[in-house]
């Protein structure tokens, strides 16, 4: 199950919080036909913009991450709202695994 899970000390200033997305990702990989690469990079965007936008206090507010690297990938692209719904793109879905 996939959820945001936000930690607040309860006698000191420190905050945490932690996602998990197993099936946003692969739902992301299954629309856009990721190949492992892209799919990491997305899934791992998609996650960040997810927990940004359920941080935003208000209520209408939404939030775009945007990661142009240079690399094979192109943009990298993730959209989310304050709820933490989001949607995103990566510009070339087909990068095959990068040997190194």
């Amino acid at each position: 199950m996939d959820q945001i899970i936000r930690m607040l000390a309860k006698d000191a200033p420190v905050k945490a919080s932690a996602v998990s997305g197993r099936a946003l990702v692969e739902r992301a990989r299954q629309i856009h036909t990721l190949l492992p690469v892209a799919a990491a990079a997305l899934g791992r965007a998609l996650l960040a913009a997810s927990m940004m936008g359920d941080a935003m206090k208000e209520e209408q507010a939404s939030l775009t991450l945007r990661i142009q690297g240079g690399g094979a990938l192109g943009t990298v692209l993730a959209v989310s709202d304050s709820g933490g719904n989001v949607r995103g793109y990566v510009q070339n879905p087909h990068v095959p695994l990068m040997e190194k």
